[in-house]
């Protein structure tokens, strides 16, 4: 389940990107009534528009390092790594 779900992350990180900018270039033609310039946008916009993806991909990412660290932990107890017993 966990390679299923590291394979899948790089997808949904890039689908997340498209779909932000999408989502932003149809929110701008909305408001403006025309095609927006997405290379006018200042950054501020971009983050301001791009926030809750952002927050997110932060817990999807925090999540996993928890998760890979509880695992490596798990092993070293279970195999006797950490403080070998001779």
């Amino acid at each position: 389940m966990l390679t299923c779900a590291y394979r899948a992350l790089p997808m949904l990180r890039s689908l997340g990107a498209q779909s932000a900018l999408n989502q932003l270039h149809e929110e701008r033609k909305a408001v403006m009534g025309k095609e927006p310039d997405i290379e006018k946008m200042t950054w501020g916009d971009r983050l301001k528009k791009a926030w809750p993806m952002l927050k997110v991909w932060l817990a999807l990412e925090t999540r996993q390092f928890i998760n890979s660290s509880v695992e490596e932990v798990e092993e070293c107890v279970e195999y006797d790594l950490i403080r070998p017993n001779v």
